[in-house]
């Protein structure tokens, strides 16, 4: 019976860490109940709140904190980073802010000797930076390099509405694969000529303004090939050709 039970209870921390990757905050919240572990680990070793504060998603943050996830926790495998340190790379402000709320140390350091105001400086998202300071980070910690947040942030030189410019923003291996992902609505293995103009169209609001030609001949350049598919492998490279500035 115990072990019975305890096979059942590591199924669903499996599946709780799978309905974090897609943000599905409802099923999440159902696993939990059901007994799963809100501290699972991804087979990466990556905690469900980590992955869910670095791809973004507020209500799976929420639900997982609810039920218990530590959130002061560093991540072996990444740099020993906290998932405060992950939101503020990725520009997730409102996750940030609710970890805050919940008691993750603002100023908590990674390997690196940096911390979340280093990561989000690092991208030069000076909107966030402002909030953290707001929050009571350091301007002036020094990390493992001697470099202060405002050292990295200088290295940017941009205006703050660049920061809304997702061509101006790395992404992680993590994200790229969900964004992929979503638009492979037909589940085929590669994004069309189609799904790639609806997914530049959801981006208007981002300032993006090639014309249907320019997407097709960024396609075009990112493939090398005019069937107007697009593989994983070459998702990155069209990112990077549709978000030039």
């Amino acid at each position: 019976f115990f072990f019975r039970r305890a096979m059942l209870l590591e199924g669903r921390d499996r599946q709780l860490a799978s309905a974090t990757a897609f943000g599905d905050a409802q099923a999440v919240e159902k696993l939990l109940v059901q007994g799963a572990y809100a501290d699972a680990e991804t087979e990466e070793g990556d905690r469900c709140l980590y992955v869910a504060a670095e791809l973004g998603f507020l209500e799976v943050v929420r639900v997982l904190v609810k039920f218990g996830a530590d959130v002061e926790h560093h991540n072996t495998n990444q740099h020993e980073n906290t998932a405060l340190h992950v939101a503020c790379l990725n520009g997730h402000t409102e996750v940030a802010g609710y970890l805050i709320d919940s008691g993750a140390v603002v100023d908590a350091l990674n390997v690196d000797q940096r911390t979340p105001l280093h990561m989000a400086c690092l991208q030069g998202r000076r909107v966030l930076a402002t909030y953290l300071i707001q929050r009571g980070s350091n301007i002036r910690a020094k990390d493992s390099d001697n470099q202060s947040p405002k050292d990295y942030l200088n290295l940017h030189r941009l205006p703050p509405e660049a920061e809304h410019n997702i061509g101006q923003n790395l992404i992680s291996d993590r994200q790229l694969r969900y964004l992929y992902e979503k638009y492979d609505v037909n589940g085929d293995g590669y994004i069309d000529r189609g799904e790639v103009h609806k997914m530049y169209a959801s981006w208007e609001h981002y300032g993006l303004i090639l014309s249907d030609a320019e997407v097709d001949a960024a396609i075009t350049k990112a493939t090398g090939r005019k069937d107007g598919n697009v593989t994983f492998p070459e998702f990155s490279v069209l990112l990077l050709e549709l978000t030039k500035l």
